[in-house]
């Protein structure tokens, strides 16, 4: 059994199936679990704060108002755990951001930038944006040439075109791509393929069942800025 290594961009998609789907027979020739449409995510992008009480974060010092859940004290960025080097990125007052995930048909297929990927029937696509302003650094509005990126970890599960008989689920896999920002501003858009391209690799099959592990956006000096959340006015 061929295994494919997918890089499944940015944010990739927790596409995972629900406890109420159904299984079906699918077009690639396949059962397996699998909700009867999920295609698309957009979510909003917060700042990112050094774990607390987790492998690699900080050692708790302190409790919540109830004196029983321990806490770190006082919170602190990525940036400031670095040290607050030059060039970090911080929100400026107006600063926001989103990122979105859609699934839809393959436009990058063949041709010489894709040679690997022919036009056949089964190739399908996520198409990943992300849109950020008012991004500030130790010098105002962060610009070129400071590119940031954007890293994910994806789980895909799909039926590969060299074994037809059941799917299979890849092995968790870390990759990203470079956002740009000009004058406080980022907006970024790329896609699976594009990404999968780069590291010679097909485009995804159809039924593709993407999984979000993790979404972080970094800075230029790739302390991690901001990750898929929500703030709380």
């Amino acid at each position: 059994m061929k295994k494919h290594i997918l890089a499944v961009g940015a944010a990739v998609l927790a596409f995972s199936a629900a406890s109420t789907a159904n299984a079906a027979t699918l077009a690639c020739g396949a059962t397996f679990q699998h909700p009867a449409s999920a295609k698309q995510i957009k979510a909003s992008l917060t700042q990112a704060f050094v774990s607390c009480n987790n492998p690699g974060g900080n050692v708790p010092n302190a409790t919540t108002q109830t004196g029983t859940v321990p806490t770190c004290y006082p919170a602190e960025t990525y940036h400031e755990n670095a040290g607050s080097q030059d060039g970090g990125w911080l929100w400026g007052p107006k600063g926001k951001g989103d990122i979105s995930f859609k699934a839809g048909r393959n436009k990058l297929c063949g041709g010489l930038l894709y040679p690997q990927n022919t036009c056949g029937l089964d190739e399908s696509d996520l198409y990943i944006q992300i849109k950020m302003s008012d991004i500030r650094d130790n010098t105002g509005l962060a610009t070129e040439p400071n590119v940031g990126s954007v890293a994910t970890v994806a789980r895909a599960t799909f039926v590969d075109r060299a074994e037809q008989s059941a799917p299979m689920t890849v092995i968790d896999f870390p990759t990203g791509f470079g956002i740009p920002v000009v004058n406080g501003k980022i907006s970024k858009k790329t896609s699976a393929t594009e990404i999968l391209g780069v590291l010679s690799q097909p485009a995804l099959p159809q039924c593709t069942v993407l999984e979000v592990v993790g979404v972080q956006v970094k800075d230029p000096n790739g302390n991690t800025f901001a990750t898929i959340g929500a703030y709380l006015p």
